[in-house]
Order: structure tokens, then sequence, then C-alpha cells
């Protein structure tokens, strides 16, 4: 998969499964990048290599984030200090996965009291290095809060966190408007992102379902 004037970037919250058929709506993407969050033990991906997972694994035993990039396009691994992040470097892209705290998170991951008290602890170690990257950033993942719209069920402060993170590193959003599944705390943004140091590009979903909970999401980006 060699691209012909920029990059096609998705990313999923794969929610842990382990059904045979899941990398088939991977494959299905058509990404040269993938951002994963909630990555399943095992899971193999034809014609991509991934990085190496964190020790550290979620309450089911699923990773927290990988990166997978197409054969045939220059790849080598980066290790960004949060154990909840994923990083590659491609050609001269940096491309990072993570995954911000969620409600409630427990476990040795995150630091804080509240859920926006652990995302201002792990912005705070992982923004600096994000900041030390070379211009062709993408950051994505899963950030547990919507950029944009209603932040009922979910918190400011830590709202306000990551948004000042984009901002100061110079990213768009593109998934800001982007609407996420329905859950039992209703309609509301897409909580799952892709950045970049591009003008807004349109971003467009693939539903996750019987899989995950959570809908794939799909920007092109240009050549820098």
């Amino acid at each position: 998969m060699t691209p012909t004037s920029g990059l096609t970037v998705a990313t999923w919250n794969v929610g842990g499964s382990r059904r045979a058929e899941a990398p088939d709506l991977l494959l299905g993407l058509g990404a040269h990048v993938l951002l994963l969050t909630e990555v399943p033990p095992g899971l193999r991906l034809p014609g991509y290599r991934m990085t190496t997972f964190q020790h550290l694994t979620m309450a089911l035993g699923q990773h927290y984030a990988a990166v997978a990039v197409a054969e045939g396009l220059d790849f080598g691994e980066l290790e960004p200090p949060s154990v909840t992040s994923a990083g590659a470097r491609v050609g001269e892209s940096i491309f990072i996965s993570t995954v911000l705290p969620w409600p409630n998170a427990k476990g040795a991951a995150y630091v804080g009291a509240t859920q926006a008290e652990q995302t201002e602890r792990c912005l705070d170690e992982l923004e600096p290095w994000l900041a030390g990257q070379p211009s062709g950033l993408v950051w994505g993942g899963d950030w547990n809060h919507p950029l944009n719209g209603s932040l009922s069920g979910f918190t400011r402060r830590g709202h306000d966190r990551i948004a000042t993170a984009v901002a100061r590193l110079g990213l768009t959003a593109h998934t800001a408007e982007s609407w996420a599944q329905e859950t039992q705390r209703g309609r509301h943004r897409s909580i799952d992102h892709i950045a970049s140091r591009h003008e807004q590009q349109p971003a467009r979903s693939v539903e996750g379902r019987p899989f995950s909970t959570h809908d794939a999401y799909v920007v092109d980006l240009p050549r820098p």
C-alpha cells in the first residue's frame, strides 16, 4: 500500500475484541497508518507492521495502544513516556496513539483521584515529549472526552486540558465534529480522535459494532 499524495490515517478502539472478524474491519479501512486502542492480545493484521506492546495491560488483558503501519512504508518504533501510548515514525512523520483516562479508571497507568486529575497528570507527562517531535506529528486514539458539543457525562477540566494541549502543539483535531455511537450517556461527539498539523480535513466514521462500542474514524491527510 503506497501513498501517492498523502496518508490515510484511522483510529479505532477495538474494545479488546477477540472475534476473528475484527481484523477485517481494520483492513477494510484502507489506512496507511492505524492508531489502535484497547488492542486484544494476539491481534494480527496481514500487510501491516505493528509496534510492540507495553507490558502493562487493561482489566480484560487488552493492551492500551498500538500503531500499525502498512508494509512498504518506512517504519521505526518510538517509545512515548506514557505507558498508555504507542508511537511510530513513518518517514518524516510521527504517529502516536494514546488512551487517556476514562471515568473511574483504576490501576497503575493513571495517577489521580478523578478523571479530570488523571487526564491532567497524563498530559503533563506526555505533552512535553510530543512538543519535541518533528512538525509531521499525528496524535490520536481514545481520549475519552469529546472536543465539541455537550460535555454531559464528561469533565470540563479534562476537556480543557486536552484542548490546551492540542492548541499548544499546533494541531487540528479532524474528528472534533464527528459523532459517536449512541451510549447510555446519550448522543455526543466522538471521544476518539485524530489530530495533525494539517488544515481541517473531513473525517468519516465506520460503525464498530458488533466488535466495539466505538466507531472507527478515518482521515485522509495530504502531504505536509
